[in-house]
């Protein structure tokens, strides 16, 4: 039978193994209790840690993927609430704005609103019809133009400006 060896304090990426889990073994692999830099508390096999494989609870594979996807460009025009939400959690990690800002491509202000839950996510290309008239009627009132509510909703003006007349609602052609 194989020595017991006592990993307590050790480090493996940004875990740091606290104690034996109970049951310790399953499966034949040896679970402990681990602490990641975040605060959350995991159970996990001790070989994968050694070994490498595991380095985190899991905060730190969705902040490479949150950091690669707004490198490459995608997570400002895929801008939804679970993005912000991980936005949220880089900030309560310590992130700077200006830092996020950099990495999604968006300016201080767009953040802001974003996290203000002023500013609804656009809407996708190849949307249905119905939601872009429900985005209208719902977002009309707030616009004093057609062209701030057509570049708000992400469509040309011409199916806002026949849409709001049709329905009878009233903007202003120009500023």
């Amino acid at each position: 039978m194989p020595k017991f060896k006592d990993y307590s304090g050790l480090r493996y990426g940004r875990l740091v193994a606290i104690e034996l889990s109970d049951p310790p073994r399953l499966d034949g692999e040896t679970f402990w209790i681990l602490k990641c830099d975040c605060g959350k508390i995991v159970s996990k096999p001790i070989r994968h840690c050694v070994d490498g494989s595991i380095k985190s609870c899991g905060c730190l594979l969705e902040e490479h993927y949150l950091i690669n996807n707004a490198r490459m460009g995608k997570a400002h025009k895929s801008l939804n609430r679970t993005s912000i939400a991980q936005i949220r959690k880089l900030l309560e990690k310590g992130e700077s704005k200006k830092e996020i800002c950099d990495w999604f491509s968006i300016s201080r202000n767009t953040l802001n609103k974003y996290l203000r839950n002023e500013a609804e996510p656009r809407l996708r290309k190849g949307v249905l019809p119905q939601e872009v008239f429900r985005a209208i009627e719902r977002l009309a009132p707030k616009y004093q133009t057609y062209k701030e509510l057509a570049d708000r909703i992400g469509v040309s003006i011409y199916p806002v400006y026949i849409y709001c007349k049709s329905k009878g609602l009233k903007l202003k052609e120009k500023k």
